[in-house]
């Protein structure tokens, strides 16, 4: 059975419409997964198709006419007392048969290792396949990622009001409802059109009411038309800065995309180019046009939703818009030039921070403290007046008007109003990249002063947050934190210093003790917090999680866990991986972590296999010794593979827990010294083995 269900509602918001199609059709094939299987779960795999537009979501789908026939087996009572010994039915049997409301005849003995029971198979028809729809659809629904929901009078909770629900088979309409709303054949065209409402006959007739009207209900489809546009529109020696962020938002909020050439006074091309594309960008949703040569021109690239809209009105309107915004910019750019960078230094204290934490000037100061601070600790040798002036003028754009109306431009602008007042390269360079990373697919600063700021300004929100109790919740991210977080991790990961995260961590906070007062010093949960995204990071690079846990249980150092992980996961593809960790775990599970290990003797050992395994281990000691401190991690494990002998014979022919407290004791001491400098590197119980 083809089936076709279209949800129509007002405009959603992009950032919901440009996930909602993949993440409806995942639950969908989720939910049909636990009702099918095999070749049928196969072919709805192959014929599912998910759409979405700024005003519907749409699903297409092919589905078996019902679902499997199961077949269940009814145990009833034993034969001894269902039948006689002439095997006539006594009361028992009797009273099974009218339970289930079938004959005596159909009654079967099943022979089992408890003995001999009467049952019968029942047959569970199976469901069709509209009904299994009109009780899934509600279902998926509700369980869509949606940023924010609300009760939209229809009883049921959506991104949008749902305006209208289409709801068919090959067969015919397939009634369903979402809350209070009911399924009909109505689908509806583009919003303010003379003839919105049209009657749908037949799946068919859905898609060529959608082709004649040019929605294109399919999002690959849609971008490769705006591309095709844009080409056109734009001809060979022109062409948009790609900005993949505003193509996929474009992307969804147009079903019927047309695109448009409009142009601005070449004057405002005084303008930098960042202001340009990003006022272009960000505020009006137009794409910037560059010659081959990639100098910017003067004009722009707008995506209309409408076909048969009159581009040249539409044009007009939005050349009027851009226009009094490019004049504000030119303004603010004049009037933030009258006042140097250095003397709005002041001005940074009328901007709040934190809420009830002070304000960016206290946040200067602590940045340039904590700059000094690690260029000391990590042995950068940068030159510290370089770091002062960098530092004290990192925030300082974020008093300018440009910035204020602009605040994408936070840091671009200081970089450009550093330059135009002649300042050192290095210090301007620094300043628009602190704020780099500013996501996790986001560049690093390019140079070593960027990753010090950066790295001092992250800290610093760290610190500030989650030492006055500002700490995360749930999955949002309302101060910034995550954010942060994955920026100092990165930095750290993309460096040498293989220092713990509570070394960097006390020694930063003991550098602005004297500049600022926090109600507490404890960072444990701050410690936790990094590590918890340490582990997503590595997780999201695709290592196991298990790994990731091992290595993380006995380190917080970003890059001594990063290089651990890469040789514990190519070890992991070995045959005899676990077999390695059964050999390490097996040493340190006879001790108990509270139990209190006497110094080894080797002159107490009695037995001669554990004389072998300590003969062993001291052969090996001193290679062992050796690549620890050279940080030799494939060594290391290679010696684990050395000893692995030894020690399954010890613990084949040795008995540790003796009667003889000396002795035994002495052996777990062995056991200790041995398995110790592997569980210092890795947890190897966090290791799951039967994988």
């Amino acid at each position: 059975m083809r089936y076709l269900l279209e949800i129509g509602c007002e405009e959603m918001p992009f950032n919901f419409a440009s996930s909602v199609y993949a993440d409806f059709k995942d639950v969908f094939l989720n939910k049909l997964s636990e009702i099918f299987s095999g070749e049928d779960l196969e072919m709805i795999k192959q014929k599912t198709e998910c759409y979405a537009t700024p005003r519907r979501i749409v699903l297409l789908t092919q589905l078996p006419d019902s679902t499997p026939v199961k077949k269940q087996k009814i145990k009833g009572p034993p034969v001894r007392f269902a039948y006689d010994s002439d095997m006539k039915p006594l009361p028992a049997l009797f009273k099974f048969v009218e339970k289930f409301n079938i004959s005596i005849e159909e009654v079967e003995i099943d022979k089992t290792d408890n003995g001999e029971y009467v049952a019968f198979y029942k047959s569970d028809k199976g469901i069709k396949a509209s009904d299994v729809i009109r009780d899934l659809v509600p279902r998926i629904v509700s369980e869509l990622k949606m940023p924010k929901n609300m009760r939209w009078g229809v009883g049921i909770r959506f991104v949008r009001p749902i305006r209208w629900i289409l709801s068919m088979s090959d067969e015919g309409p397939v009634k369903l409802s979402l809350g209070e709303m009911s399924s009909d054949e109505f689908t509806y065209l583009e919003r303010f059109t003379p003839s919105e409402k049209y009657e749908v006959n037949s799946i068919e007739d859905y898609f060529k009411i959608m082709k004649e009207r040019n929605i294109i209900l399919n999002q690959d489809e849609r971008a490769k038309r705006i591309d095709l546009e844009i080409k056109n529109i734009l001809g060979k020696d022109k062409k948009i800065v790609y900005d993949e962020d505003l193509l996929r938002e474009v992307l969804f909020l147009v079903e019927s995309p047309k695109a448009f050439l409009g142009s601005f006074n070449p004057d405002f091309l005084k303008l930098p180019k960042e202001v340009l594309i990003t006022v272009m960008a960000r505020h009006q949703r137009y794409f910037a046009v560059v010659d081959e040569n990639d100098k910017i021109m003067p004009n722009f690239v707008g995506i209309i939703n409408g076909v048969d809209k009159d581009t040249k009105i539409v044009c007009a309107g939005n050349e009027k818009v851009l226009k009094a915004r490019l004049s504000d910019a030119m303004f603010f750019m004049k009037k933030d030039l009258t006042k140097k960078l250095r003397d709005r230094l002041d001005d940074l204290g009328t901007i709040s921070y934190l809420e009830g934490l002070g304000n960016y000037l206290d946040k200067t100061f602590r940045i340039r403290e904590l700059s000094l601070a690690f260029n000391r600790f990590f042995d950068i040798n940068l030159d510290e007046d370089l770091i002062k002036n960098s530092s004290t003028l990192l925030k300082c754009d974020l008093v300018t008007q440009m910035v204020f109306e602009f605040p994408e431009l936070q840091g671009i602008m200081g970089r450009i109003y550093a330059e135009k007042e002649g300042m050192n390269p290095e210090i301007s360079t620094a300043i628009e990249e602190h704020y780099l990373p500013i996501n996790m697919r986001s560049p690093l600063p390019t140079i070593l002063l960027g990753k010090l700021l950066s790295f001092s300004d992250k800290c610093d929100h760290l610190f500030m947050s989650f030492l006055n109790n500002l700490t995360p919740t749930g999955s949002g991210d309302p101060y910034g934190q995550r954010r942060a977080s994955a920026g100092v991790l990165r930095i750290l990961m993309d460096s040498e210093y293989e220092n713990e995260l509570e070394e960097i961590f006390n020694f930063a906070l003991n550098s602005i003790s004297y500049i600022t007062t926090l109600p507490s010093r404890d960072i444990s949960a701050l410690i936790n917090f990094m590590k918890n995204r340490m582990s997503s990071i590595f997780i999201d690079m695709g290592y196991r999680y298990d790994l990731v846990d091992a290595v993380l249980d006995v380190t917080s150092s970003p890059v001594k866990a990063k290089r651990r992980l890469a040789v514990l996961n190519e070890w992991s593809k070995r045959d005899d991986f676990f077999d390695i960790v059964s050999t390490i775990i097996r040493l340190g599970r006879i001790i108990s972590d509270k139990e209190e290990i006497i110094s080894f003797d080797p002159s107490i050992l009695v037995e001669k296999e554990e004389k072998e395994l300590f003969e062993r281990f001291s052969n090996l000691k001193g290679s062992l010794d050796n690549a620890i401190l050279n940080k030799n991690y494939d060594e290391i494990l290679g010696i684990i593979v050395a000893l692995s002998g030894p020690v399954h014979t010890f613990f084949e022919k040795v008995l540790v827990n003796v009667d003889d407290s000396k002795l035994r004791d002495n052996r777990k001491a062995l056991l200790n010294s041995i398995s110790l400098p592997f569980f210092r590197l890795w947890n190897w119980k966090k290791i799951v083995r039967n994988q």
